[in-house]
């Protein structure tokens, strides 16, 4: 089975080589209270971004649902036609793609932060 691209065997391959290394480094780490602490501040940096893409895809359904169903609910003589689509499903499916892409390219430039998945010692190492 192949999910977004990736074969789904290599997909859970990535995912247990990730957690044995990070124990690993927290079995090195005797305690691993740094790394903890860089975990915390990890994860409360993916949970809030993992907020705002609940927020967008919120905004998003209102903004189809609300075109499509209150438009859409008229007589369907009235409808306008744009761009020979009736006028709901243009502006809930295509006005509506085209927001969201704009905004999650603003929010992600704004909002979101880039992490390097690397470790520094890793980092160290591999410059020497």
């Amino acid at each position: 089975m192949v999910l977004c691209g990736i074969e789904r065997s290599t997909l859970f391959q990535f995912i247990n080589q990730y957690y044995i290394v990070e124990r690993e480094l927290v079995h090195k780490n005797k305690g691993g209270s740094s790394l903890q602490n860089k975990k915390h501040n990890l994860n409360k940096i993916a949970n809030r971004e993992a907020l705002i893409g609940v927020g967008l895809v919120i905004f998003n359904f209102i903004w189809w649902y609300g075109f499509a169903y209150g438009l859409g609910s008229k007589d369907p003589d009235e409808y306008r036609i744009i761009f020979g689509l009736p006028d709901w499903f243009f502006y809930s499916c295509v006005v509506g793609f085209i927001v969201m892409v704009v905004l999650v390219i603003i929010v992600v430039k704004a909002f979101f932060v880039e992490i390097p998945f690397d470790d520094e010692d890793e980092e160290g190492e591999a410059e020497r």
